[in-house]
């Protein structure tokens, strides 16, 4: 049975796997890999963590970068909010639209048909059936 070799680093002139460097460190195992299968040897390896800033270290971004890069992102959050508002509006115009149309065309009643209605729908108190005369309030 074929099995792949242990990674084995010298810290503190101990023989230790990237596992059990992971534990001395405090750092976690696969940012030691990373490291290790990078390049790094030593110190190096098992330096602590920077911040990084999109993949820059943020030692290497000027001030003014960094407040610009921030300030675009409040843009584009800004931008994003408004376009769901508007969207919002605008499903609220369309839903408000559907329920503003007339349920019955008065253009193809007969006035006997539309007496009918006009005297139901003054009875039964239900509004804007948009019949001339119909609209109780």
């Amino acid at each position: 049975m074929r099995t792949k070799p242990i990674t084995t680093v010298n810290y503190e002139n101990r023989a230790v796997t990237l596992k059990e460097l992971a534990i001395l460190t405090g750092l976690p195992h696969c940012l030691l890999k990373r490291r290790y299968l990078d390049g790094d040897r030593g110190e190096r390896l098992w330096r602590p963590r920077e911040n990084t800033f999109s993949g820059m270290t943020v030692d290497m971004l000027s001030e003014d970068t960094h407040r610009r890069s921030i300030r675009d992102r409040q843009q584009r959050k800004q931008s994003r909010r408004e376009e769901r508002e508007a969207l919002q509006r605008q499903r609220q115009a369309e839903h408000a639209a559907a329920f503003a149309r007339p349920l019955i065309c008065d253009d193809i009643l007969k006035p006997a048909e539309r007496a009918a209605i006009r005297k139901r729908v003054l009875c039964s108190g239900q509004r804007n059936w948009s019949i001339k005369g119909t609209q109780s309030a």
